[in-house]
C-alpha cells in the first residue's frame, strides 16, 4: 500500500510500509540539510507540570518535516492544532488534522511532516520536575542530532 505526503510545494512524496531504516535515513538526510544550510530546524516547546502529569507541548511550522525521538513509556498525545501526516515504523503515512488524541506505544518514533502549523502535546506521570531527567526516563537518546518532536 502507498500513501503520500504533500509537502508546501505540492508535490508527493510517496511511501509505502516506513521501516526503522528509512527513519534512519531521513534523520541523517534532515541532519546534512541543517549543518549544509546553517539554518537549524527550531521547534518551540512548552513544560507544564500539574498533579503528577508533565505537559510537553511542541509548535511544529507548517513545511517542516521532522523524527521524534523512540519513546520509551506508554502516554497519550493530543494534536491540538494543525493537520499532519505521519508514520510510525512498520505501518503506512496517516494523515490527519487536529483535534485527534492517541497513545504513544513504547519503542515506537514519528516520522511528520505538518501540512499547516500544528501544536502536539504529550502527557507522561511523574512526579519529577526537572525536564531533563524526565527526558532521560522517556526518550531513548537520540543516535543523531536531528530536529525531533520528542
Amino acid at each position: 500500500m502507498t500513501t503520500d505526503l504533500t509537502p508546501f510545494d505540492g508535490s508527493p512524496i510517496a511511501f509505502g510500509e516506513i521501516t526503522d531504516e528509512m527513519l534512519d535515513h531521513i534523520e541523517d538526510r534532515l541532519e546534512q540539510i541543517a549543518l549544509n544550510t546553517g539554518v537549524p530546524f527550531e521547534a518551540p516547546v512548552d513544560h507544564a507540570f500539574a498533579g503528577g502529569i508533565y505537559m510537553r507541548t511542541v509548535f511544529v511550522p507548517a513545511g517542516s518535516l521532522v523524527v521524534s525521538h523512540i519513546h520509551k513509556t506508554e502516554h497519550h498525545y493530543a494534536v491540538l492544532m494543525g493537520e499532519v501526516s505521519v508514520a510510525i515504523a512498520g505501518g503506512p503515512v496517516e494523515r490527519f488534522a487536529a483535534p485527534r488524541t492517541g497513545i504513544t506505544k513504547p519503542g515506537t518514533r514519528r516520522l511528520v511532516y505538518a501540512h499547516r502549523d500544528t501544536v502536539w502535546t504529550t502527557y507522561h506521570a511523574t512526579e519529577e520536575t526537572d525536564v531533563e531527567k524526565i527526558a532521560e526516563m522517556i526518550l531513548e537518546p537520540r543516535r543523531r542530532k536531528t530536529p525531533c518532536l520528542g
